[in-house]
């Protein structure tokens, strides 16, 4: 069985908690170009602001976007988001550490889509927190990360076909509760548990430079 399958099947045991994948998949819908002109690349900015919450800590970025090529229709959208300028309770500096993994957008399911979260054998995505509001220098070290393994939570994305033809685009609410483990003082950091990763972000396509619709459907 392909990699995508394998993403495809776990995806809809996520959302739907079901075994029956075969019958499950005729209700997926597609990420699309409107016009079927691919590849298309989709992007996707924040329409509103990010909160990764984990335990005690909260981390927020003033940048954070997504990119992704789609190459023809496809139930899942891979790509390696970037939240830059990132700050950990108003103050202290954050950084996220990719390690080769990514994120799986799923289409919806019964109108709600999944993240899955891909990561190489033995890598996990770091969110690492700073003890002052850079998180430049060699050999700074955090005083706490938090490990996301690869993983597909139950909780869901609400996405919204907005706009037609040319301008139509996705808006995608995020409510999604992904497991991690820490690294650092529990005093500080707090346990493993469930994190919150909450924020609304808008999809667009590009067809070359001319700008294209993009739609789950």
């Amino acid at each position: 069985m392909s990699l995508r399958l394998k993403r495809l099947g776990a995806a809809l045991v996520a959302v739907l908690g079901v075994s029956a994948v075969t019958a499950a998949a005729a209700l997926a819908l597609n990420w699309t170009a409107t016009n079927g002109k691919y590849p298309t690349t989709v992007t996707g900015g924040q329409a509103e602001q990010f909160e990764f919450k984990m335990g005690p800590r909260v981390v927020t970025c003033s940048i954070g976007s997504f990119e992704a090529k789609l190459e023809e229709k496809s139930f899942v959208l891979t790509t390696t988001p970037k939240f830059e300028k990132c700050k950990a309770d108003g103050g202290l500096g954050a950084t996220f550490k990719w390690n080769g993994c990514d994120f799986g957008l799923t289409a919806p399911v019964l109108a709600q889509g999944a993240l899955i979260i891909s990561c190489p054998i033995n890598a996990e995505l770091e969110v690492n927190i700073y003890s002052s509001e850079s998180a430049e220098g060699e050999g700074k070290m955090p005083v706490c990360r938090f490990k996301f393994a690869a993983q597909t939570p139950r909780e869901v994305i609400v996405w919204t076909n907005e706009g037609v033809g040319n301008a139509s685009q996705v808006k995608g609410e995020f409510a999604v509760k992904p497991k991690y483990t820490t690294a650092g003082s529990e005093e500080i950091c707090g346990e493993a548990g469930t994190a919150e990763f909450l924020g609304q972000s808008i999809f667009k396509g590009k067809f070359g430079e001319v700008a294209e619709g993009v739609d789950v459907g």
